[in-house]
């Protein structure tokens, strides 16, 4: 009579079933972020995978925290209605400095 040891059937059972089914677990909103960001990763080129880090866990208003900077409501209208400096036309600028 053979004798079937139990750890290499288990694993190759527990392989088998997340291989059929781990796909299936639905995707939650920072999922849906990872794709949105790792398409604009594809299209721009660039060699990086975007990947689930614990700040994508926060909400929106927690993450705001994380900048340190609260913009004042002013500031919007203050910004337009400022004079903007601008180089003469005619200016020549090094490529790199």
């Amino acid at each position: 009579m053979k004798r079937v040891k139990i750890f290499p059937c288990a694993f190759l059972f527990l392989a088998l079933f997340f291989l059929l089914f781990g796909s299936a677990v639905p995707k939650d909103k920072v999922d849906e972020e990872i794709e949105v960001i790792q398409k604009m990763i594809d299209e721009k080129g660039y060699n990086w995978t975007a990947g689930r880090t614990s700040v994508m866990e926060l909400s929106e208003a927690e993450r705001q925290n994380l900048y340190g900077l609260e913009i004042p409501e002013w500031y919007d209208e203050w910004f337009e209605s400022t004079k903007k400096l601008t180089a003469p036309p005619d200016a020549s600028f090094p490529p790199a400095f």
